[in-house]
């Protein structure tokens, strides 16, 4: 998961200019809603974009990324640049089964949401104005959603209100077009008397030209029903497929235009949303002959049909498809289609409709569609694509994030900084590695030091267990996950100073493995890689591979111990400073007199060597730690150059920082060389109502089932064993009630609650158990300070609610408070330097500090073995 890390390099008092940022994140699945907070608009400064072509039918899209930006023709377009996408089902059934296609190559997509970046003077609506745009015109590929920038034209472009959801509102615009003129064309149902008073588009209709109207849906304009048919207040109308997005919005029109609605639909999955739609009469649609005797039976035979499969008595009865009609037509039914061109070729009908949608969104007299949200922007559409054309989602539309592009979660040994997934939201672009590069770029252009990925190595399937993972799959709650370390290169190759902390097992891998693969991305990386050392804590884990049970907690560190030992002999030990020949007319690639076997035995190793990899540009990764037991802390203050603590106060942390660096001194280290990192959640804005205000609502969201989830895969106790009402502060189990007694008494704001699961979930959900500062910049600085001057740290892991959104909000207004407190620097101290000079902010310390155990393995220039061998 994605948390990022802030971390001053040395306290505050000693070093002021010094404070270090690092991202932790996890390649994994996840998920969240948030709001978009729009920012300033440009038009793009380059004339080429990101696009997805569609070459050649029944082929997925492909990503293109030099696609031309499409120019506006007229002072009636616009140019938009698309923060959101909704899917729609034609969008894969198009390229599917070959129609809907002008020409190959081409771009797809009919709905979108974004900022306009240019309109002329005269246009109806204004550059940074946030708006949606329903795509009808499908034979002008500059209008498609699929690519970063569309043209539309002003009367067709919706202003999202300042309180409206971006992502939500690029899933209603075809949909509210075709309801609309479903109802208001080819029904002939006056809008105009709704509780907010729309068009009564036969009236618009009528006062058009002949020629205004494209002949191909003249007969569909001028053959609506009768005026004596035209639906009137009290009339029925039956909406078949009603849990679809245009099904609901067209319950809610007709029903404010006063008519009874009866929706067929599948009542056990969706019946109850709509009736709080307003449904009148619920129809289960599984038997269609049986839903069609029961409509004649709730209206004495009398209603207008949408759609397919129904029949009416009475002289015309009226059936609209939107997707189809029958090809058998009976006698007294008038069959309908949905006249959607007539929405982007007349002005006046295309402004009638988007005015209208304005005034019931301004006026929230309209629910908007649930949506899935997806990250990854335009390389995550086709495996949403994929999902809709499984019928994986029912009753709700897949909107797809142009900006937001990651979502991973966050644990690292011990159970620290948890970062639960919000629900309503398949993330896919954790599997991007674009993606992972933009996130480096940005990340790196704020200056933050180092990117951290967390790993595990199964999953967490405690809860509701024994090896049960069906709470932890839906809330994408660290499954799935991948290897981080391969995408480290592309990421490296795009950037010049950055930092990449990379989990890794020291019980589930080989020694020797895992020096040749840390080896080889720190030549690729120039150097910029480092090892967060874990022993590994899941059960899961062990089982996948070939164990019962774990090993003892305390012998995996007996075991990490030598592991070190075996890698700081690979890296620093086997090949000799200098024994490549990097000078002109020296023969041989490297003098194999300073390449020697290491011969390393010892009971739990024994491995020859020597190094397969030539020495990089750091020998020893960057090392990293975050033990929390007392094994734990023992092998950090021995062998971490940076060590992870959690805790909800700096009172309450400053034992454990002192307790650190007493051990490392013990150890013959410089104890002001460890650099203490403290686990926050932070959450920022323009004052502390608005940052409290936008913790509150991503609350909403959590998974709370993948948080027990987590808890149990980190602690190793299954909550569900106990009753849903059960105070854990009073229950047998020891390790549980110390935990939760531990929170209830340092949490903030949790005075006098019951400490069920409903509130460990709830505390869990976002942040995990790291403490969490929320507030303005000026609240949220002052904070960080008290941390460093009170508990000691050297810096911040700063864990995420939403990525990218809350790191966005640390660049605009933490950093910018914490440089004017001259507190932050506003340039790398080596730009284009290795993880460690960074770390220490000193060009040239590529290597392990002289103090730190690893150094006695060096095999410096000069010497024919290394001096540990010689005392051996």
């Amino acid at each position: 998961m994605t948390t990022v890390s802030t971390y001053t390099a040395t306290s505050l008092d000693k070093k002021p200019s010094a404070v270090v940022h690092e991202v932790i994140i996890e390649q994994r699945a996840n998920s969240y809603i948030t709001a978009y907070q729009p920012a300033e608009s440009i038009i793009p400064p380059r004339s080429t974009q990101r696009a997805l072509l569609l070459k050649a039918a029944r082929e997925q899209y492909t990503l293109v990324t030099d696609h031309a930006i499409p120019s506006t023709h007229s002072k009636d377009e616009i140019l938009v640049k698309i923060l959101a996408i909704g899917l729609n089902p034609i969008d894969w059934k198009g390229p599917a089964f070959n129609f809907g296609i002008p020409s190959l190559p081409w771009v797809n997509g009919r709905d979108l949401a974004g900022v306009v970046v240019q309109a002329d003077e005269s246009a109806r609506v204004r550059e940074g104005d946030l708006v949606l745009v329903p795509s009808t015109d499908y034979r002008d590929i500059r209008k498609a959603a699929f690519q970063e920038y569309a043209v539309a034209t002003h009367f067709n472009a919706v202003r999202i209100p300042s309180t409206g959801c971006v992502h939500a509102s690029a899933a209603l615009g075809v949909a509210f077009v075709a309801s609309v003129l479903a109802l208001g064309v080819s029904l002939g149902l006056s809008l105009s008397r709704s509780s907010c008073p729309g068009p009564d588009l036969i009236e618009v209709v009528k006062n058009l030209a002949v020629d205004q109207i494209p002949v191909d849906i003249r007969d569909q304009c001028f053959a609506s029903a009768k005026e004596i048919e035209r639906p009137r207040k009290g009339d029925w109308i039956a909406i078949w497929g009603a849990s679809t997005t245009t099904g609901s919005i067209m319950l809610q029109l007709a029903r404010q235009a006063g008519l009874r609605v009866i929706c067929v639909a599948d009542i056990a999955r969706h019946g109850a949303r709509l009736v709080e739609l307003g449904a009148d009469a619920l129809v289960d649609r599984q038997d269609s002959s049986r839903a069609i005797e029961i409509i004649r039976g709730i209206t004495g035979g009398k209603a207008t049909l949408r759609n397919r499969h129904q029949q009416e008595d009475g002289s015309h009865a009226h059936l609209l498809g939107l997707t189809g009609l029958p090809k058998e037509r009976a006698a007294n039914v008038c069959h309908h289609t949905v006249p959607i061109k007539l929405f982007h070729t007349s002005p006046v009908v295309g402004e009638a409709i988007v005015s209208w949608l304005e005034r019931l969104l301004q006026s929230k007299a309209l629910e908007l569609p649930p949506i899935v949200r997806v990250d990854g922007g335009l390389a995550g559409i086709n495996d949403s694509l994929e999902i809709l054309r499984q019928g994986a989602v029912s009753g709700k539309r897949i909107v797809v994030d142009m900006a937001k592009t990651y979502t991973p979660t966050d644990t690292i040994e011990g159970g620290s900084h948890v970062i639960m997934p919000l629900i309503e939201h398949l993330s896919h672009a954790y599997k991007s590695l674009q993606n992972w590069i933009e996130l480096a770029q940005k990340l790196e252009a704020a200056k933050f030091h180092a990117i951290f990925f967390a790993d595990v190595l199964g999953g967490y399937d405690v809860y509701k267990g024994p090896a049960n993972l069906e709470p932890t799959i839906p809330a994408g709650a660290q499954f799935p996950i991948n290897d981080p370390l391969y995408s480290i290169p592309a990421m490296a190759a795009a950037t010049q100073s950055i930092g990449f902390g990379v989990t890794a097992s020291t019980t589930y891998d080989a020694p020797y493995a895992l020096a040749r693969r840390f080896s080889t991305v720190d030549h690729l990386s120039n150097g910029r890689v480092g090892w967060n050392i874990v022993t590994s804590y899941l059960d899961s884990a062990a089982r996948n591979f070939g164990l019962n049970t774990q090993v003892e907690h305390d012998e995996r560190y007996r075991i990490a111990d030598e592991y070190l030992d075996v890698t700081y002999k690979l890296w620093e030990g086997s090949w000799r400073d200098g024994a490549v020949n990097n000078r002109d007319g020296v023969a041989g690639y490297a003098d194999p007199a300073a390449v020697r076997q290491i011969h390393h035995r010892g009971k739990y190793f024994t491995v020859p060597g020597p190094h397969l990899c030539e020495p990089s540009p750091q020998r020893t990764p960057f090392l990293l730690q975050a033990g929390t037991s007392t094994a734990g802390k023992s092998f950090a203050a021995k062998h971490a150059e940076a060590i992870f603590l959690h805790g909800q106060k700096p009172e309450l942390v400053r034992p454990s920082v002192d307790s650190v660096r007493q051990q490392a001194k013990e150890f013959g280290r410089d104890p002001t060389s460890i650099k203490v990192v403290a686990g926050l959640l932070v959450i920022v804005a323009e004052t502390d109502e608005a940052a409290h205000a936008k913790f509150a609502e991503l609350v909403k969201y959590g998974d709370k089932e993948g948080a027990l989830a987590l808890f149990g895969g980190w602690s190793g106790y299954d909550l569900s064993k106990w009753a849903d009402d059960q105070d854990f502060r009073f229950v047998e189990q020891p390790a549980v009630r110390s935990m939760v007694n531990h929170w209830a008494s340092t949490v903030p704001g949790t005075e006098g609650k019951k400490w069920d699961k409903k509130t460990i979930a709830e505390y869990l959900v976002l942040g995990g158990n790291g403490a969490k500062v929320i507030g303005s910049a000026k609240t949220v600085a002052d904070e960080l300070e008290r941390w460093v001057e009170v508990g000691d740290v050297d810096g911040f892991n700063l864990s995420y609610a939403s990525v990218p959104d809350t790191f966005d909000d640390i660049i605009r207004y933490l950093i910018p408070e914490l440089q004017r407190r001259a507190i932050f620097h506003k340039d790398y101290a080596v730009p284009g330097g290795t993880f460690r000079e960074n770390m220490y902010e000193a060009q040239g310390h590529t290597r392990l500090p002289e103090s730190h155990p690893g150094a006695q393995y060096f095999w410096r220039e000069g010497e024919e073995t290394p001096e540990y061998a010689r005392t051996v």
